[in-house]
């Protein structure tokens, strides 16, 4: 079978002319540059090995934002929740990283809201795509798409033009585009990529799987019940044992 191979030249177009809206979504999950540095990376990595996922991308902005989207979600799946711990005088005194914008309270209510709810806000607010434009983002219907951006307004607690000042002012830091883009390469020329890509899919379709597979085998045991509690295998209802006089 014939190895895929993307049109590299064609995926650095795209990456230089949204690489920094793409590092504003990555960082929405994130929270952090490095992690949001990680998630560019894995978003590229995962155009490069899936045919149908490059033919997405390569018609546009919607198809990339796309792609981060889902890599974001899965990466929401397997990040553990962060335990609030109280911070040793060494750490308080150490320096935070720089961050190349300003961490604001509208920003952090914006961390803080579920993936779908941050995404449409960040496709409406951000980038001016039209409900029909984000639903094919976030693989949802337009009408959806436009109540999850009122939706997260509504629970960060803040204004759309608030969320667009924000939201516009996130930016990749010096040199941040350059560097991602040089680890996808190594990546990408690495021994084992094509597999390495291979087993994250699916174990992406598995994640997805198991919650339908946990509510069969629920719904499999309730029937299995009410079947013996009923006869509905037997033909006759279950009735319990009588106790022996003396046992």
């Amino acid at each position: 079978m014939a190895t895929f191979s993307p049109d590299l030249h064609r995926l650095k177009e795209l990456y230089d002319q949204f690489g920094a809206d793409l590092f504003a979504l990555c960082y929405l999950q994130a929270g952090r540059p490095a992690h949001a540095a990680d998630l560019m990376v894995s978003v590229l990595c995962d155009i490069a090995s899936s045919p149908r996922l490059w033919e997405m991308v390569s018609a546009g902005k919607e198809g990339l934002l796309r792609a981060g989207y889902q890599t974001c979600g899965d990466d929401s799946l397997h990040r553990p929740k962060r335990k609030k711990r109280k911070k040793s005088p060494s750490q308080e005194e150490s320096p935070r990283a720089v961050l190349s914008f300003s961490l604001t309270d509208p920003l952090r209510a914006m961390l803080r809201l579920r993936l779908p709810l941050r995404s449409a806000l960040f496709c409406r607010e951000r980038m001016g795509l039209s409900p029909e434009e984000t639903a094919r983002v976030l693989g949802t219907s337009p009408m959806r798409a436009q109540r999850l951006a009122d939706t997260a307004l509504k629970k960060a607690g803040i204004t759309a033009a608030q969320a667009r000042t924000n939201l516009e002012a996130i930016t990749p830091g010096e040199d941040t585009l350059e560097k991602v883009w040089a680890e996808f390469l190594t990546q990408q020329s690495g021994a084992g990529f094509v597999l390495r890509q291979r087993y994250r899919r699916t174990r992406r379709v598995m994640d997805t799987l198991i919650p339908f597979l946990a509510l069969g085998v629920v719904a499999i045991a309730v029937a299995a019940y009410f079947g013996v509690e009923y006869g509905w295998f037997s033909g006759a209802p279950y009735e319990p044992t009588q106790s022996i006089e003396g046992v």
